[in-house]
């Protein structure tokens, strides 16, 4: 039986654990909490400290079953990206000396935004590898999208920030 008032109290346990650690953005999801680092937060091995700590404040606050895997990138996209890479309880970090060749291995559907549609016109634009997909110039992506959806993901796969698309 569900019980929502349950997961939203825990939804907060977490986010509240999170924010101990390092201040967060509003929660894309559920399961998502997208973090910024400053200054000296972005070097690798201060990252990896945040991110050590978070997975240890969660466990020292009750939360030994759920598994926390944690993306560092140069942006949000490939953050996410980089946090699936290694799930459960994983931890990527994907600086920009590691673009695009640490993500030749994925899949095209590993990236966010890319589903079973969006694959069969990559597909169609003679785009079936995630090397493929990151050698694609703005144009070809700009075309397999059909938008400037393309050139935005173009952009995202070599590490830029772009704002939020309002709806």
């Amino acid at each position: 039986e569900g019980r929502p008032a349950r997961y939203v109290e825990v939804h907060h346990q977490l986010m509240d654990a999170i924010g101990d650690c390092i201040p967060h953005d509003k929660p894309g999801s559920i399961d998502e909490v997208p973090c910024w680092l400053i200054g000296r937060e972005r070097k690798r091995e201060n990252a990896e400290v945040i991110a050590r700590n978070i997975k240890a404040t969660l466990l020292e606050r009750g939360f030994d079953a759920i598994r926390c895997s944690i993306g560092i990138a140069p942006n949000k996209f490939l953050a996410k990206t980089a946090s699936d890479m290694h799930k459960p309880n994983g931890l990527t970090v994907l600086e920009q000396d590691d673009l695009p060749h640490k993500l030749h291995a994925l899949e095209l559907r590993d990236f966010c935004g890319i589903g079973p549609s969006m694959e069969r016109r990559l597909h169609r634009a003679g785009i079936r590898t995630a090397e493929q997909l990151c050698a694609a110039g703005r144009d070809r992506l700009r075309a397999a999208w059909g938008s400037v959806e393309g050139e935005r993901y173009w952009l995202q796969l070599r590490g830029f920030e772009l704002p939020e698309r309002k709806s």
